[in-house]
């Protein structure tokens, strides 16, 4: 493990400080994972770069959570999501920063359309599953918004894991969040996936909660209705039936709140902590 020149020069520099974490570039061939250690690990793969930000911990469960948009104050890269989530939540806690965000400083949100961009996060979980003997069904994926993409991508790469996907763009094109495309495409992106692309007819997910906040109603309106088509096509049209799956709305207890916000904090570490 060693403090790689990427993160200074090159277009994956960073003004990012390591802080307390330990900082180091590795691939996946000679990663070793260090218990009880808070981690910031970075795996280069061609040209997706891949920050990760990880406690590894002895328990069975292991957390991953995708990266919301960015917003104001919260653009220089990596930007890791949910880390102060870590202590509170019993098992391993996994992060990533979305790759495809290296493209270009317009974009706020990548949606993981960065080809390879998901199946290195996908090998960077397999390797610590391995690492740990664990099976696909320790694994609690969570993500809001953009994360929420990255939620139920993972659920076709894992279809064993329980995933909650909160307030998700499925469909970026048909999103509310739609004009990003522009700017995605500006940044080189020719093909924008849909979170079914990585879900496969023969391995349908096992447990999987869609949540909307019940006043988000322009993703409510455009979202919910591609669900259920593709799942139709992609599994009850072929006699598939899938064993977990929800779509279901909340109310945020501040109703101050916009329609576009997350769950609450001490709700959904209530409900991960009940997986």
């Amino acid at each position: 493990m060693v403090e790689s020149d990427s993160f200074r020069e090159g277009i994956f520099k960073t003004v990012r400080k390591p802080g307390a974490l330990l900082r180091f570039e590795t691939d996946l061939c000679h990663f070793k994972p260090i218990y009880d250690t808070p981690s910031w690990c970075r795996i280069i793969d061609g040209d997706v770069c891949l920050d990760i930000y990880y406690v590894l911990r002895r328990s069975r469960k292991i957390f991953v959570f995708g990266q919301d948009a960015l917003i104001e104050g919260r653009s220089e890269l990596p930007y890791f999501y949910r880390t102060s989530w870590a202590p509170e939540l019993d098992g391993s806690f996994i992060t990533f920063n979305d790759p495809t965000l290296y493209l270009g400083d317009r974009l706020r949100g990548g949606w993981w359309q960065l080809p390879g961009a998901i199946e290195l996060a996908q090998s960077f979980v397999e390797r610590i599953l391995i690492f740990k003997d664990l099976s696909e069904s320790c694994l609690r994926i969570f993500g809001a918004s953009a994360g929420g993409f990255f939620a139920l991508a993972m659920a076709g790469v894992f279809p064993q894991a329980s995933v909650i996907a909160d307030i998700p763009q499925v469909d970026l094109v048909n999103s509310p969040f739609a004009h990003n495309v522009d700017i995605l495409r500006s940044a080189g992106i020719s093909e924008m996936k849909t979170v079914f692309h990585w879900w496969s007819p023969s391995r349908p997910p096992c447990c999987v909660s869609v949540i909307f906040n019940e006043r988000d109603v322009k993703h409510i309106r455009s979202q919910v209705e591609i669900v259920f088509n593709n799942i139709n096509k992609l599994y009850y049209e072929n006699s598939v039936m899938l064993r977990k799956f929800s779509v279901s709305s909340y109310a945020n207890e501040d109703q101050s709140l916009r329609g576009h916000s997350p769950m609450e904090k001490s709700r959904i570490i209530s409900i991960l902590r009940e997986l």
